[in-house]
């Protein structure tokens, strides 16, 4: 059974690009009291590949007449510590007055659409408590409640624009969508240079993903 997720999104568009991004699914505890864990996603390359549709408010399943259509096709999916960080563009038809892609489209440039939905099918959950409090432990997250499970494999089927978020902690932040899409290509390539040399005369320093990122924008790699 597939299950839906919301989050607030953190969103930034890129002037002509007609490119976003944001965050959509954090490690917070949700409204639900559930927690999904961002390493846990299993079909990251599958989804970009054969699939990454993006609708509003999962009309897919809900929707009626031209709502049901996706609004836009995700670029990228990049995993980290706090969540899982998509970019996306919307359709050429969001370009078009009357059509419903447009509408949400303007109400996304209007900052009044500002959230997320995934809609995922669960692989694995743990429900003990003990092993609960050792995941979050191990991950630095507040025990202070637990949830009553934690997804730890999950699959991406969609993810959705909506107006009402599940995940209460999840904030608002602005995004570059292209340092996003070089972070993502860094990280991906990470388990294959195990080194990097920084100078000539310099010893021998691995770098972060985060120090690579901050190499090629200061160097203007596109």
């Amino acid at each position: 059974m597939m299950n839906m997720k919301r989050m607030t999104m953190t969103i930034k568009r890129e002037k002509g690009d007609n490119e976003y991004s944001g965050y959509i699914t954090t490690i917070n505890r949700d409204r639900d009291g559930e927690i999904i864990l961002p390493e846990g996603l299993m079909n990251k390359k599958e989804f970009l590949q054969n699939n990454p549709v993006v609708f509003y408010d999962h009309a897919w399943l809900f929707g009626e007449g031209d709502s049901k259509l996706p609004v836009g096709k995700a670029l990228d999916l990049f995993i980290d510590e706090k969540g899982v960080k998509s970019t996306f563009r919307f359709s050429i038809l969001a370009d078009k007055d009357g059509e419903f892609a447009n509408k949400v489209k303007a109400l996304v440039d209007d900052e009044i659409l500002n959230t997320f939905s995934i809609g995922y099918l669960p692989h694995e959950n743990v429900y003990d408590p003990e092993e609960i409090a050792k995941i979050m432990g191990a991950r630095g997250i507040p025990v202070e409640q637990l949830p009553r499970f934690i997804t730890t494999k999950w699959e991406l089927m969609e993810y959705s624009i909506v107006g009402i978020p599940s995940n209460r902690e999840s904030g608002m932040e602005r995004n570059d969508a292209k340092a996003l899409k070089i972070k993502s290509f860094l990280s991906d390539i990470e388990k294959y240079i195990p080194k990097i040399v920084t100078g000539a005369n310099e010893p021998v320093k691995r770098l972060s993903v985060d120090e690579k990122l901050a190499s090629c924008l200061k160097h203007g790699r596109k």
